[in-house]
């Protein structure tokens, strides 16, 4: 063993105490050592205070001193004299021989030769050989001179006989010197008889040891000049004369050494220790009289400290164990001894136990409960080991415990029994009354084969009883019984007797069930898991004798000793907690490895004990362990090992397999059998047993949510190729399981066949990624399938090459495609199945062939709601002609879901379906998919409809967009010469407009003029020339068409030809405003027919704009105005004036109120030229040959009075004639005029 392997084992001596422990107690040792007084001394303390280390180490710092200091214990002593009968005086001289012997051989006789007490020893060789010689030198010395006596006393000695007598004079003076010295007369010599006389020569047998021999001890003890004796253990016999003894013994041996010391020195004190418990005296006076001195021993340990003391034990030899398991033991253990016995032997039973097998959790608590039971029991332990004992009663007591919790229960079994009994037996006996009573009129056909039936006690059971024994009597008893189920009273009355017998009978039954159920569910439980459900556990520790197989044993194990012990707290909760349980042997018995390694046997250990178990251990010997197992175990949930649940299926123990299936009772349980099945350790032993002790167990394996899809999966197989009955349900979840076809290498393909052809196999689910090649090619040949998307999928990528078809909506198109296959023969008897499971695919989008759509649509065995989700998830489908569907509202589904191609025969068809009307849903799909391809005049009539009205009414709809009806109308090139625009939006009839589609006439004037007045701009620009020749035509032909100024005003703002536009102003009569947008023509025609007065001060602008014909148009405009340019004060230039002047020739009175005003606001003396031209311009010939210098006559008027007024201010005329004739003009001179000369 190496030097790490060494344990520190602790020896039960008393642990020597250190320098600094022992400074607790000096003072009091120094007092009683330096006080020769104090000579009885007491060390007072419990029970392993640690009274005996004290004392150990005063006693080694004394002997240090050269004192003699010697210890008597009486530890050993103790359990020999129990047991020895006898009575307490023979208790009390043993006790007294026993000290005396100790004193004896530790003190020894060396130096008390007189004493007759002497300790056995043995002497070198060579003096023992050396006393032979010398002795037998005597005794032939002694013969020789017996023989020779007559010369002895002659005195007639030869020399060589003289020196021969000296020698045996010698040899007999020191033989007697040593009788003396040691005082062996006494010894060997009891009495001396002289004649009739007798002298004793040592003390009778009657008196006690200690009276025998107290000279013997005092001369001893003073002899040996001992310092201190130490006393242990006296207080074990609770004999307090003994105490007194040792007093008086130390009173004698201390005055004898005064008595002696009066004659030479001071005496040594002997002093005696005792080391004695608390408890010794009852009375405090006699305690205080009988001591000395009393040096009280705290307790070392005590409960509060002993769980360290355990621990630190523990630890030094290697174990680790529970703190609360120590600190719970501790409070039953307080001796140090015990604690380090026990650690001490559970270092020795673990090193010895456990050297092959595991030392795991618990084991370390396990062992040293065991341990600390033996060390307070070592009896019952002794007998636990050949399966005796209170203990072994105790741990094998579960049945009866169990059967005295029954007791306890409150409910009597055997009464619930009876009453149950007697309820079936009263249901009979009231039947047997109903016959006899209903069946009466003839009951006479069944007592003509009996006799002494009706006599005065007539009893129907007995009646009934022996007419079913009788076989003539019986047969018509059976025929009676047929007709009374025809009565209908007789029929009625007793199922009420059967309805009440039977409610009762279920209430009595739940009682019982429970009663039983609740008790069985106890027998898997270890000792520990009944003593924590029972509320009374003295129903296990309480042992009496009838309780046990042979009750003799109660007093011959002695049980009661057990029970009645102090200790006994302890080993019931030891048993109560577990630390002590079925698995005891584990810890007290040797291992051996010829049927099991120590791993299982570790395995079975942990099973035994109902510790957590390693369900993942593979044990070396399952079918081993499963022998050894208590049946009652394998009702337990911790030890469902599979290999061992294999092992034990195997094992055909009926019993056991029977514990284990009643305790498969909750989903869990089932859970589990699932996994058993799936796993490995399988074996098909399992489904007899199964089948025969659950109801359906394998559906409720199915059925249960929380199992696996892969282990329901190896259930089934499993249950597939071992079981030849196959319920609907399990042949339902295998057809569902898309996996079950998966490559499998615990299963032959080939057990797999067969078994789905034995079940009629039609699976509606299969995983191609994973499954068997070979499973496939049979089910696929054999039409074992149903067509569902994905098998169709599946089977069109695997047999064709045609991948992923489903995702990409084109399953149904690759199906229907096929001829002579198993897939479209399947697909083609199951459409319904197959295009609902289709469409029923999350977010399926289909993009099917337009004619497989037809074909599908035209399918009678498909449901309506299954063509709805199947339209519905049709997309990129165009049906050209929606009337190859037969269905019209299959017809509607597919306009609504804009599955049609928008083109003339489907937009014909649906006008046509909704009674010549463009429905929402066709509008929806014009306005999705755009204005329909080759809708035009040829095709509505082809088609027999008025094509202005199917046109009219797609552009009246208000949901088609603009943008499409505006591609309508430009493809259909219809023009509408009347419409309604009155319901129209400005946007439609823009589009009208826009594509030319109204007609130029006089009634879609009116109705743009009524309802559209912001658009009749834009209608008249589509047929301006139409316009002008409705304005230009004959009134008398054609009602007459006048101009809106509005209209007016647009076509001017309008981009089409100026001459237009002068002919649009040529047949506007009214007015309207000059617009520096216009063209100078346009502006100019304007000021010259239709200018507004408010425009008049803006002529000068456009005047002086204007060029050529323009220029002189709006000069001859403002000529026009001139009275208003007057009255308006406008600002104008001279030549603006000119040139209006010039359209005033013949207009003279006008010319001049305007060249009066014009003079008057803007003209001044030097603007004579200017007035001259503008004269001149007017063509007024008086005025110009006054300005040139001559008289002239002017004609008299107002106006040419304001003239020459004017000019008179301004100095250009002179001095007007007042005579002037009536009619005729006058004369004026003129004046500023200067003439030139002429060269």
């Amino acid at each position: 063993m190496t030097e790490e392997e060494t344990p520190n084992l602790l020896a039960l001596h008393p642990k020597k105490l250190s320098d600094e422990e022992y400074s607790a107690y000096e003072a009091e040792f120094e007092k009683v050592l330096n006080d020769p007084l104090c000579r009885n001394i007491a060390l007072s303390g419990s029970y392993g205070a640690g009274k005996s280390s004290v004392i150990e180490k005063v006693k080694e710092r004394q002997q240090a001193k050269d004192e003699k200091w010697i210890s008597i214990s009486l530890a050993t002593f103790c359990e020999a004299i129990d047991k020895q009968p006898g009575t307490e005086k023979d208790d009390q001289n043993a006790i007294e021989a026993e000290i005396l012997r100790q004193m004896v051989h530790k003190i020894g006789t060396s130096k008390a030769p007189k004493s007759g007490l002497h300790e056995l020893c043995d002497r070198k060789w060579h003096i023992d050989a050396g006393a032979a010689v010398l002795v037998l030198a005597f005794v032939l010395l002694t013969s020789y001179f017996m023989n020779i006596s007559a010369k002895l006393f002659s005195l007639s000695l030869s020399r060589g006989e003289i020196l021969a007598f000296l020698l045996w004079m010698i040899l007999a003076g020191s033989g007697l010197f040593r009788l003396i010295r040691t005082n062996a007369i006494s010894k060997v010599i009891k009495r001396i008889k002289v004649f009739e006389a007798e002298l004793e020569v040592t003390p009778s047998g009657s008196v006690s040891p200690f009276e025998r021999c107290v000279d013997e001890i005092v001369y001893l003890l003073n002899a040996s000049e001992m310092d201190a004796i130490v006393f242990e253990d006296l207080d074990r016999f609770n004999s307090i004369d003994i105490f007194e003894k040792m007093r008086s013994l130390n009173a004698l041996a201390n005055d004898s050494r005064v008595s002696v010391a009066k004659k030479s020195q001071a005496a040594k004190p002997l002093r005696f220790f005792y080391l004695i418990r608390d408890g010794l005296f009852t009375d405090p006076r006699d305690r205080t009289k009988f001591f000395d001195f009393i040096i009280p021993v705290i307790p070392y340990t005590d409960p509060n400290n002993a769980s360290d003391i355990m621990r630190s034990a523990l630890a030094e030899v290697g174990l680790s164990v529970d703190e609360g398991f120590l600190y719970q033991l501790s409070t039953y253990i307080d001796d140090p001894r015990i604690i380090h016995d026990i650690a001490d032997e559970a270092y020795h039973y673990k090193k010895i136990l456990f050297k092959e097998r595991s030392f795991g959790d618990g084991d370390s608590e396990r062992l040293v409960a065991l341990l600390a039971y033996k060390a307070l029991f070592p009896r019952d332990f002794e007998l636990l080991q050949v399966g005796r004992g209170y203990l072994h009663e105790v741990l094998n007591g579960k049945r009866r415990f169990i059967e005295k919790m029954k007791l306890d229960s409150g409910i009597d079994r055997k009464e619930l029994k009876t009453e149950l009994d007697n309820i079936n037996q009263q249901l009979r006996v009231s039947e047997d009354e109903l016959i006899c009573l209903y069946g009466m009129p003839e009951m006479n056909k069944v007592t003509s084969h009996l006799t002494g039936i009706f006599a005065s006690n007539f009893n129907p059971s007995s009646f009934i009883k022996a007419a079913s024994n009788n076989p003539w009597a019986s047969s018509a008893l059976e025929s009676l019984k047929v007709k009374l189920e025809q009565n209908d009273l007789y029929v009625a009355r007793r199922s009420e007797i059967r309805e009440e017998s039977s409610r009762r009978s279920r209430v009595i039954q739940t009682q019982l069930d429970k009663f039983d159920a609740r008790f069985e569910a106890l027998r898997p439980l270890n000792i520990k898991q009944l003593i924590d459900f029972s509320p009374n556990a003295d129903n296990l520790f309480v042992i009496e004798c009838d309780d046990l197989e042979r009750p003799e044993d109660f007093e011959e194990l002695q049980m009661g000793s057990v029970l009645s012990s102090p200790h006994f707290p302890m080993l019931r909760f030891l048993v109560s907690s577990g630390y002590i349980d079925e698995s005891y042997r584990r810890y007290i018995s040797n291992f051996y490895s010829d049927l099991l390694c120590a791993e299982d046997d570790d395995y079975l250990s942990a099973i035994r004990q109902a510790k957590p178990i390693d369900l993942k251990y593979q044990p070396k010997e399952p079918a081993e362990i499963v022998r050894r197992m208590d049946k009652s175990m394998f009702a337990r949930k911790n030890i469902r090992n599979p290999w061992l649940i294999s092992a034990l299926f195997e094992s055909e123990a009926d019993g056991k397999i029977a514990a284990f299936m009643t305790s498969i009772r909750q989903p869990e349980d089932i859970r589990y059998l699932a996994q058993f099945i799936a796993s490995e350790q399988f074996t098909p032993a399992v489904f007899n047993p199964m089948n025969l002790y659950l109801d359906d167990p394998v559906a409720a394996m199915l059925g249960d949510e929380r199992i696996s899809a892969a282990v329901k999966r190896c259930v089934c197989k499993r249950y597939l190729i071992n079981e030849e009955d196959c319920f609907d349900l399990f042949v339902k979840y295998v057809n569902a399981d898309p996996h079950f076809l998966e490559e499998d290498p615990r299963f032959n393909d080939k057990q797999i066949e067969e078994g789905l052809l034995r079940i009629d196999y039609c699976t509606e689910a299969i995983d191609f990624s994973c499954a068997s090649k070979t499973l496939l090619d049979y089910v696929y040949d054999n039409h074992l399938f149903m067509p569902t998307p994905l098998i169709v999928d599946g089977y069109l990528s695997l047999k064709y090459g045609v991948h992923d078809a489903l995702n990409r909506g084109t399953l149904i198109t690759e199906a229907l495609k096929l001829s002579d296959d198993p897939i479209k023969d399947a697909v083609s008897e199951n459409m319904e199945r197959f295009v609902s499971g289709v469409v029923n695919k999350p977010k399926a989008k289909l993009e099917d062939e337009q004619q497989i759509v037809v074909t599908v649509l035209n399918e009678r065995d498909i449901q309506t709601g299954t063509i709805e989700q199947y339209i519905a998830a049709l997309s990129n489908v165009e049906v050209e002609d929606a009337a190859q569907v037969k269905s019209p509202e299959y017809q509607d589904m597919l306009l609504e879901n804009r599955l049609v191609k928008c083109n003339a025969d489907n937009v014909i068809l649906f006008y046509q379906k909704a009674d010549n009307a463009i429905s929402d849903n066709l509008a929806k799909l014009i306005e999705v998919k755009g204005a329909p391809t080759g809708l035009n005049a040829p095709k509505c009539r082809e088609a027999n409809v008025d094509e202005a009205d199917v046109v009219g009414k797609l552009i009246e709809h208000k949901t088609i967009p603009i943008d499409t009806k505006r591609t309508i109308l430009s493809e259909c090139g219809f023009i509408f010469s009347t419409f309604n625009i009155d319901g129209l939006d400005d946007e439609t009839v823009h589009a009208m407009i826009d594509t030319k589609a109204i007609d130029m006439n006089g009634e879609m004037l009116d109705e743009f003029r009524t309802y559209k007045p912001d658009l009749i701009i834009d209608y008249i620009l589509t047929d301006v020339d139409g316009f002008l020749a409705m304005a230009k035509a004959d009134p008398n032909v054609v009602p007459e068409m006048t101009i809106e100024r509005n209209e007016a005003e647009g076509l001017l703002k309008a981009s089409i030809d100026v001459s237009k536009k002068l002919d649009i102003l040529s047949c506007f009569d009214g007015t309207t405003p000059l617009d520096e947008g216009y063209e100078d023509a346009v502006n100019a025609a304007i000021a010259l027919k239709h200018l507004e007065p408010d425009d008049i001060a803006s002529l000068p602008l456009y005047y002086e704009k204007a060029s050529g014909s323009d220029k002189d148009q709006f000069a001859k405009a403002f000529a026009n105005s001139s009275d208003a340019v007057i009255s308006n004060n406008v600002e104008f230039g001279w030549s603006l004036l000119y040139d209006a002047l010039r359209h005033l020739k013949n207009k003279r009175a006008r010319a001049l109120r305007l060249i009066a005003w014009y003079s008057e606001q803007y003209c001044n003396e030097g603007d004579r030229d200017r007035l001259l031209n503008c004269f001149v311009s007017a063509d007024l010939p008086e005025y110009i040959k006054l300005f040139r210098g001559s008289q002239s006559m002017i004609p008299k008027s107002s106006e040419d009075d304001a003239m020459l007024s004017r000019l008179n201010e301004l100095g250009m005329c002179g001095r007007v004639s007042p005579d002037v004739n009536a009619g005729r003009p006058r004369k004026v001179y003129p004046k500023g005029h200067r003439r030139t000369k002429k060269t």
